[in-house]
C-alpha cells in the first residue's frame, strides 16, 4: 500500500511514492508534460499509461500546488468566512479560481492560495482519493522540524521552476517567507541579503541552507561564500545515495512526501 505526492513544477511534474504505514520513501520520479497550456499539460501528464496506473492503485493521492499566489494567516486570524477578502488584498483572484486553506502547525498558521476551477475538474475526474495542498507548507514544516534551531538565525532558499523561495528563522520562529522571480543569479544574491538586512540578519553570524535545482547555483554559491561561512546544501537522508544533480531534482518532491 502507499501514497502518491504529486508535485508540479513548471512543464515538469515530479511523482513521490511512499509506504502508507511507514512514510518511507518507496521512489520519486519525473513526467514531462506536453501540451500548448496549462489544461492540455495537466491532462498529458494525468493521462499517461504509467502514472495512470500507479495513481490507480494508491491509496491517497496528494497534489501540491506551486503557486505563487499565496498568503500566510496566523491561527488566530483565520476564519474560512474572511479568507476571500483577505486574499485579495494579497494577490489576484481570477473568476475560475478556487481559494484552498492548509494548515501549518509549526508555524500555527494557514497558508492561503488559489488553484484553476479547470484544474481541480482534471484531478477530480482521473485521480481518486485525492487532496489539495501548497508546497509551501511542507517546506516550511520541513524547515521547522528538521533544520531550524533555537538561537539560530537561519536563511532558506530553494529553487523552483523560474523562481526561488526564501525563508527566514529566528530559532523556530518563521520571520519572513516570499517568492521571487529569478531573471538571473545575481536576483538570487541581492533579495537574499536585502531581506536578511531588513531584518538584521547578519551575513557572517547566519547559517544559509541551499536546495533545488537551478542551472547557476554555482555561481550563486560562490557569491554567497564570499559573504557567509556557513552554508549547507539540502540533502534528505532518503536521498544520500542518489546523484547530486538528481537529488536536487527531486528535493521538494521528498519535502511534499516528508511534511505533506
Amino acid at each position: 500500500m502507499y501514497s502518491v505526492a504529486i508535485h508540479q513544477d513548471g512543464e515538469e511534474y515530479y511523482f513521490g511514492l511512499s509506504a502508507t504505514k511507514s512514510d518511507d520513501v518507496l521512489g520519486v520520479f519525473q513526467e514531462l508534460a506536453k501540451g500548448a497550456n496549462a489544461k492540455q499539460q495537466l491532462k498529458s501528464v494525468i493521462d499517461s499509461p504509467r502514472i495512470n496506473d500507479i495513481l490507480k492503485n494508491s491509496t491517497k493521492n496528494s497534489f501540491y500546488s506551486c503557486t505563487s499566489n499565496f498568503t500566510i494567516i496566523p491561527a488566530s486570524f483565520f476564519e474560512p468566512l474572511n479568507m476571500d477578502t483577505i486574499a485579495r488584498a494579497a494577490f489576484p483572484i481570477k473568476k475560475t479560481d478556487r481559494l484552498l486553506s492548509k494548515f501549518i502547525p509549526e508555524i500555527d498558521g494557514h497558508i492561503v492560495y488559489s488553484i484553476s476551477e479547470e484544474e481541480i475538474s482534471i484531478l477530480k475526474s482521473n485521480v481518486n482519493h485525492l487532496d489539495f495542498s501548497h508546497h509551501f507548507a511542507s517546506l516550511i514544516s520541513m524547515y521547522c522540524l528538521y533544520y531550524a534551531k533555537e538561537q539560530v538565525k537561519t536563511v532558506f532558499i530553494q529553487y523552483h521552476h523560474k523562481k526561488f523561495t526564501l525563508a527566514l528563522f529566528d530559532g523556530k520562529q518563521l520571520m519572513q517567507f516570499n517568492v521571487f522571480d529569478i531573471r538571473s543569479f545575481e536576483d538570487i544574491i541581492y533579495y537574499t541579503y536585502y531581506t536578511m538586512e531588513q531584518f538584521e540578519f547578519s551575513p557572517q553570524d547566519s547559517v544559509i541552507h541551499v536546495g533545488g535545482k537551478y542551472k547557476k547555483s554555482a555561481a550563486v554559491l560562490t557569491i554567497l561564500q564570499r559573504y557567509t561561512n556557513s552554508i549547507f546544501h539540502l540533502k534528505p537522508t532518503c536521498c544520500s545515495n542518489l546523484p547530486e544533480k538528481q537529488m536536487d531534482a527531486i528535493i521538494n518532491t521528498t519535502f511534499d512526501l516528508k511534511c505533506g
